[in-house]
């Protein structure tokens, strides 16, 4: 993971502790703070660009972070900073058009690649593909390139290998193209086959061959899987697409089961990775409940179980009450929110401004650049819920406002 979010946490538990009431109160003042000025940074970048009504823009961005709620306020991912530095983002390259870089501006090109590599390969696209031809811009270039070169160097030193920002990257790979059913990073996939769970098979492999190797291992996998299912890996890019631009699908997909297993049972379908269990005597959860029901029969078959069949039961169980929560009108409503509703947007703003927009190009560039890493590599839902700012202008613009915008 870049360094940044982890500083910040970091910092705040050792000034408050760890799993304190004070560290807690803390980081979610520090999210609303963000949430906060992201609705802020995208009013100012409205009356930048002479932009009528932009509490319609607040309004369809506090709907878009409010429906995701528990995302935002009740996990420890970084959804609320990369939010706010989208917004930030925007912010600058409206700035940008009224004159050259700004201190803030260098810091903020700075800031950006250790926080969120995907995200500053998308801000220097858009940076170029707008204003290319001024010379004072290219010093950003440089401010973007700096970290990237010092923590390779970091990475040299500590690990060995100098890799840029991110080291996971074929192992990402390898979790969405060769684990994930649906192509995507679920919450199953995360707890059956990420080090983090702890007694899983990739804990014991970092554990025992040290990161470099570790992720040697999962580079060289990843590459035969591209050689030797190339239809495979193009099903899963084909899938994320579907998820990103048409039907926004919930990452997370575990449930508490309601029947309580034996504990020689569950032992074993923890070992056997079809059941997780966070912590002793708490319920455990399903994790095969995406892959084809004929692939995990076979699985339980082939297990040495007590009671079979009452493990069995409340795994269909789980299944069919998770299935059942798709089919709700509200998770099918925000599911093409989430992903329908700014694909229209980017076509229904192309159609009524063409490129004649600078603010609407360089939204879609920023867009559509971001996400791309994540569609040929790997993909979690909270990936594209970072860029809600940049969503909430999308629609906005393509549906609530009027004229177009020029440079300055």
């Amino acid at each position: 993971m870049p360094p940044v979010q982890p500083t910040i946490y970091a910092v705040v538990f050792h000034l408050f502790g760890v799993k304190t009431l004070a560290a807690a109160r803390c980081i979610i003042v520090l999210k609303w703070l963000a949430v906060t000025l992201c609705a802020y940074n995208l009013a100012v970048c409205a009356r930048r660009y002479r932009l009528k009504d932009p509490w319609k823009l607040i309004l369809i961005f506090a709907l878009f972070v409010f429906n995701q709620f528990e995302w935002f306020f009740q996990h420890l991912t970084d959804i609320w900073l990369i939010t706010l530095l989208f917004s930030l983002a925007l912010r600058c390259i409206a700035e940008l058009a009224e004159g050259p870089p700004r201190a803030w501006h260098l810091f903020f090109a700075f800031f950006l690649p250790i926080t969120n590599p995907a995200l500053s390969l998308a801000f220097f696209v858009a940076i170029v593909a707008r204003f290319g031809k001024k010379r004072e811009i290219w010093i950003l270039f440089l401010a973007l390139l700096l970290p990237v070169v010092g923590w390779g160097v970091r990475n040299k030193v500590v690990l060995g290998r100098a890799y840029p920002i991110k080291s996971n990257l074929w192992f990402e790979f390898y979790l969405s193209n060769a684990c994930a059913p649906l192509g995507h990073l679920r919450t199953s996939v995360i707890v059956g086959h990420h080090p983090f769970g702890g007694d899983r098979y990739t804990a014991r492999q970092i554990a025992s061959d040290g990161e470099v190797k570790f992720l040697d291992h999962y580079r060289d996998v990843s590459f035969r899987l591209i050689r030797d299912e190339p239809g495979t890996v193009l099903r899963r890019i084909g899938q994320r697409l579907f998820y990103i631009f048409v039907f926004h699908h919930q990452s997370h997909n575990i449930v508490p089961a309601r029947t309580l297993l034996g504990e020689d049972d569950l032992r074993v379908l923890i070992k056997a990775g079809l059941a997780h269990q966070f912590f002793p005597d708490s319920p455990h959860y399903w994790l095969a409940v995406d892959e084809p029901l004929s692939e995990v029969e076979k699985s339980f078959d082939a297990l040495e179980l007590r009671e079979p069949e009452k493990a069995w039961e409340s795994f269909l169980q789980t299944r069919t009450e998770l299935k059942q929560n798709r089919r709700e009108p509200g998770y099918i409503l925000w599911g093409l929110a989430y992903g329908l509703l700014p694909t229209l947007g980017i076509l229904v703003g192309f159609l009524r401004f063409g490129l004649r927009s600078p603010d609407f190009t360089s939204a879609v560039v920023l867009y559509l650049v971001y996400l791309t890493p994540y569609i040929l590599v790997s993909y979690a839902s909270w990936y594209s819920l970072m860029a809600l700012p940049v969503q909430a202008w999308l629609v906005w613009r393509a549906f609530f406002t009027n004229g177009l915008t020029s440079e300055a």
